[in-house]
């Protein structure tokens, strides 16, 4: 998933991608935040300041929202990253892209402990980013918006990626807490289940509330939750298993000299 894009830069040693969707998802959630504004105002119990509604200032302010949201992204998927390095597990690349991040491991840990506490890494960030931007809020002005906002939406990206469904944090929480006492492949069987489900009550609530961003998010989690449980059924059932195994002992071999009619 993600293959594409063009790297930018490496962060701690970790190459981060950009994926063309990202160009196409900044400045329309750019434009939405600034169109939106005044109510955003409201929803902070912040004054309606005219200055900050005039000229281009709804723009920048709206586009210096978005990359804080795309930043908070980026560090989530760092402190995944991060907390698997100290567990042997190098992430090949984070790409930023329509709905965020996604941090690409080697490998998924088979060991329930360390898939939860990677799992939890990422939230943890979040939360503690919406921590900092809720002490440092200030009451007024372009900062109060940009620390209100900052907070509320890294608040919302830790609630959210705790949702029970995988690919999402919560659901390999959900997982590693059955593998640690069952099976992991019936730990994976009953966290695909649940994924499939939170799916379709995602895709359901953002048709009555008319959301198409949710809609998609909710066919994301659909396909990814397949995908990768899938994935990881696949790779334990070949677990253990070596060439000879799978491999045609003896195989009848037909000299070069025949024909193919002699040979049927």
């Amino acid at each position: 998933m993600l293959q594409r894009g063009f790297p930018l830069f490496r962060v701690l040693g970790i190459p981060l991608y950009l994926d063309f969707s990202f160009l196409l998802i900044l400045p329309l959630l750019a434009f939405l935040i600034s169109s939106n504004l005044p109510v955003y105002l409201e929803l902070f119990g912040l004054p309606q300041d005219p200055s900050l509604l005039q000229g281009t200032l709804p723009f920048l302010l709206g586009l210096s929202a978005a990359l804080g949201l795309f930043t908070s992204e980026l560090l989530h998927e760092l402190g995944h990253a991060l907390v698997a390095r100290r567990f042997g597990i190098a992430t090949k690349r984070i790409t930023l892209w329509l709905l965020g991040g996604v941090a690409q491991m080697e490998r998924i840990p088979r060991e329930p402990k360390k898939e939860l506490w990677i799992a939890l890494a990422g939230p943890g960030v979040s939360f503690a980013l919406a921590l900092f931007f809720g002490l440092a809020r200030e009451e007024s002005g372009a900062l109060g918006f940009l620390t209100h906002y900052l907070a509320l939406v890294n608040l919302m990206l830790g609630l959210f990626n705790l949702l029970p469904a995988l690919p999402l944090d919560g659901g390999r929480v959900y997982r590693a807490v059955l593998a640690m006492r069952k099976s992991y492949v019936q730990a994976t069987r009953q966290a695909l289940a649940l994924s499939q489900a939170v799916a379709w009550a995602l895709g359901l609530f953002g048709l009555v509330v008319f959301n198409p961003f949710l809609v998609l998010i909710a066919f994301f989690v659909y396909m990814a939750s397949r995908a990768e449980g899938e994935a990881a059924l696949l790779a334990q059932a070949l677990s253990g298993l070596k060439v000879k195994n799978l491999m045609t002992l003896n195989p009848l071999v037909i000299p070069p000299s025949l024909s193919v009619q002699e040979v049927l």
